[in-house]
């Protein structure tokens, strides 16, 4: 028997949301590692599951933004599978969204993409908060962020990084500026901003956003 992406979607789905309220109906919970959200149809998937009666108390993507998977050092998904998943993850209201991006180096380490490009672990790392923090949902509060480099997933990785960076709540979504042909995402925070750039091609820069009556700290993602 052949199953296509829809008929599969649905069956998982469902399967999903009954184990769901079964498990509630014990007092219990479901962490579903769903994954694809970076496809048309994986899109189109988590967020018919998270409309149903009965979603999971967690959905995980497990392969988000930047990858160990794949060739090269970092895989980073074309913009258009990138932006997807933001806008989907971001999308999610009645579960808890869990994020997970890696890469095969450790930190200090560097190597090549699947660009042919130059990547060190910072750089990988930097990347995928930046695009978290771009999807992440500061109303509900919902969104939670892993980084593994080449060690495994036997433990939580906390990095000296989340404690230094505080940017306070997102004032709203992130905006999309064009220079020079490259779509450049940013989102502001009470305390500073985000920007990303999930192309092929570098930006030689980018007039920052600034409140003169604060200091602000801004973070900037790039290839």
């Amino acid at each position: 028997m052949v199953f296509h992406n829809a008929t599969w979607s649905a069956t998982m789905n469902s399967f999903a949301g009954a184990i769901t309220a079964g498990l509630h109906g014990y007092g219990q919970k479901l962490w579903c590692n769903r994954g694809d959200t970076r496809s048309v149809d994986g899109s189109a998937a988590w967020l018919t599951l998270d409309a149903a009666a009965s979603p999971p108390d967690v959905l995980m993507e497990e392969g988000a933004f930047a990858v160990m998977w794949g060739s090269g050092a970092v895989y980073f998904y074309e913009e258009s599978d990138w932006k997807r998943q933001v806008d989907t993850m971001g999308a999610i209201k009645n579960s808890k969204v869990a994020i997970l991006s890696h890469t095969q180096l450790l930190p200090g380490q560097s190597g090549t993409d699947n660009w042919g490009e130059p990547v060190t672990f910072w750089q990988a790392l930097w990347y995928s908060l930046g695009s978290f923090l771009l999807t992440k949902n500061d109303v509900l509060g919902n969104h939670y962020f892993m980084f593994n480099g080449a060690s495994g997933f036997s433990q939580i990785w906390w990095y000296d990084e989340y404690d230094k960076i505080d940017l306070g709540k997102a004032v709203g979504p992130y905006s999309v500026a064009t220079i020079g042909g490259v779509n450049i995402y940013s989102r502001e925070f009470e305390k500073g901003y985000v920007y990303v750039n999930p192309s092929t091609t570098n930006v030689p820069s980018v007039t920052l956003r600034r409140r003169p009556s604060c200091s602000r700290t801004t973070i900037c993602s790039r290839r």
